[in-house]
């Protein structure tokens, strides 16, 4: 297949994903760099097992209480740096609206001793 663009300009080949000889496919592409970019919210995201990309902080969370989180559950950056993915700095509400609540008591109050203890045995219960 030959593609003529203006007459100084001649591409010979197919740029279809498909095409074997496409050289940009993930490792291929000389601008990789390991499955790890940071989408428009500022998350980390990471390719996943199923060559899907998916929040760092997700999966960091559910390898450590050994199970899948679902869709509800919210996880939070303790110190609101979305790229800071410790497991030391994430905590996990069960739904959105939990989550919010929480803002709004650092908020109103900042970090008081209910809060602070909430965040120090934040994975007693899960684990």
């Amino acid at each position: 297949m030959e593609i003529i663009i203006d007459k100084k300009f001649k591409h010979v080949g197919s740029f279809k994903k498909g095409n074997k000889s496409y050289p940009h496919e993930r490792e291929k592409n000389p601008n990789w760099k390991g499955g790890k970019w940071i989408n428009s919210q500022g998350y980390v995201m990471v390719l996943d097992s199923k060559k899907k990309y998916v929040p760092e902080h997700r999966l960091v969370v559910e390898k450590y209480i050994k199970r899948r989180l679902s869709s509800k559950e919210v996880v939070h950056h303790i110190n609101e740096i979305k790229t800071d993915n410790r497991i030391e700095n994430l905590m996990i509400f069960s739904n959105p609206n939990a989550h919010q609540q929480f803002h709004n008591k650092i908020r109103q109050f900042g970090f008081t001793t209910p809060i602070l203890k909430q965040i120090e045995e934040r994975w007693k219960k899960i684990k």
